[in-house]
């Protein structure tokens, strides 16, 4: 009898350790499916790599456009005159800006709202300590 109880707890031991090492392979699994965390993991780590890889593709993407069109790329040498071209360029500026910033504003959101909340809770703080005092 003692024989198989030594055995029991013995199997039983052995399926908590498999069962250990089931749930750490399902959690390195559930890791490497997550696209989404790992790149805003990566972004956060190294942003200007990516600020630059991005503006760099986006450039580029640009000039093959501009061929595959047939349209000349605009060149920083030519002076534009008022003519539809500088309208393009113009507006491509403004589109490549309003890019960058919305990237930028991605990146600095968590810090933004830890400084917004930081901010309201002190003055929310303020605020209750003043109405206090005005009571006693």
């Amino acid at each position: 009898m003692v024989e198989i109880d030594n055995r029991k707890a013995t199997l039983i031991a052995e399926l908590e350790v498999s069962r250990g090492e089931i749930r750490h392979a399902f959690r390195s699994c559930e890791y490497q499916l997550d696209l989404a965390s790992r790149l805003r993991q990566s972004v956060r780590s190294s942003p200007v790599t990516w600020l630059s890889s991005a503006a760099l593709s986006g450039w580029l993407l640009s000039k093959i456009l501009a061929l595959r069109l047939g349209r000349p790329a605009p060149s920083v040498n030519q002076p534009n005159h008022g003519s539809a071209s500088s309208t393009r360029s113009t507006s491509g500026q403004a589109g490549l800006f309003a890019t960058l910033f919305k990237m930028g504003f991605e990146l600095a959101k968590p810090a933004l709202l830890e400084w917004i909340t930081l901010r309201l809770t002190t003055l929310v703080t303020t605020q209750s300590r003043a109405a206090d005092k005005t009571q006693t």
